[in-house]
């Protein structure tokens, strides 16, 4: 008789255990129905604004699911110039004069400004890899634009006194004042225009991939947050242009002494750093 008893307690345990389960199981279910279909591209929106090494940032970001966010950004870099000297070494111009004798002009440093001003748009997609109501990120993207980084200037006042001394031998069309009068460096020749200017460019490829990490949601929980986020992106190496023929600037580079000289050797990935606010939208 005790033993049926026993075997009565047991089996009444068992069903409200598995009555307990099966209420658990479906609260559970319901939950994650509702959650999932609380999240949905463009059902929670929000917007952010900032700025960082890219330069003032404004940006509109959904949520996918409680996991994934996705967000398209604009960023506009003020122009700024970096400046320095061009050192040139064993640079001569001979010019022929009426005599027969010849002008000899020694070319041995430039000065050279770069201004850098960007436009750029970048598409990411964040995970958050601790789940729902966590803040820590992991990004991955694109950055697309700005394929030029910065345009260069340079100027010889010795370069162009061989012009304005000599006009009537350049004028002849005998000779080229741009294929005469230039900077060897190496195996690398720069060109000046009649002014003694050099004119060019520094670019990189236009569509660049992005990785990233970071703290804070871009659709806010709340009405209003903050977001860092650090990342790279991967530019390769920089090229020089003049007009539309490349340059190669190994030679120039060794004998520069200025920061953008510096950067163009130094620079295969593009640091990105940025500060925001976020906003909820709906």
């Amino acid at each position: 008789m005790q033993n049926m008893d026993m075997r009565t307690v047991s089996f009444r345990r068992m069903i409200v255990a598995a009555l307990l389960f099966a209420v658990a199981a479906s609260t559970s279910t319901l939950y994650a129905q509702k959650r999932s279909a609380d999240y949905g591209v463009f059902k929670h929106a929000g917007a952010e604004i900032g700025f960082g090494t890219e330069g003032f940032r404004l940006s509109l970001g959904t949520t996918i699911t409680p996991f994934f966010e996705l967000g398209v950004g604009l960023n506009y870099m003020p122009a700024f110039t970096l400046s320095g000297n061009m050192k040139f070494r064993n640079t001569t111009v001979n010019i022929p004069t009426a005599s027969g004798d010849m002008n000899t002009y020694y070319l041995n440093t430039v000065k050279v400004e770069g201004k850098l001003d960007r436009l750029t748009f970048d598409a990411n997609l964040y995970v958050y890899p601790f789940g729902p109501g966590t803040i820590f990120f992991v990004g991955a993207g694109v950055s697309v634009g700005g394929g030029r980084v910065a345009k260069l200037s340079g100027h010889s006042d010795e370069a162009a006194r061989i012009y304005n001394e000599n006009r009537d031998y350049f004028d002849s069309g005998l000779v080229q004042y741009e294929s005469m009068v230039e900077a060897v460096v190496g195996k690398t020749a720069l060109s000046f225009a009649k002014t003694g200017d050099i004119i060019g460019e520094v670019r990189t490829k236009k569509v660049r991939p992005y990785v990233g990490a970071g703290i804070g949601r871009l659709v806010a929980k709340g009405g209003m947050g903050m977001r860092l986020e650090a990342g790279v992106q991967f530019t390769g190496k920089l090229k020089l242009y003049q007009g539309d023929e490349e340059i190669p600037y190994d030679d120039i580079l060794e004998r520069a002494d200025n920061q953008l000289a510096k950067l163009i050797d130094r620079m295969n990935f593009y640091p990105v750093i940025r500060l925001t606010l976020t906003g909820r939208l709906m």
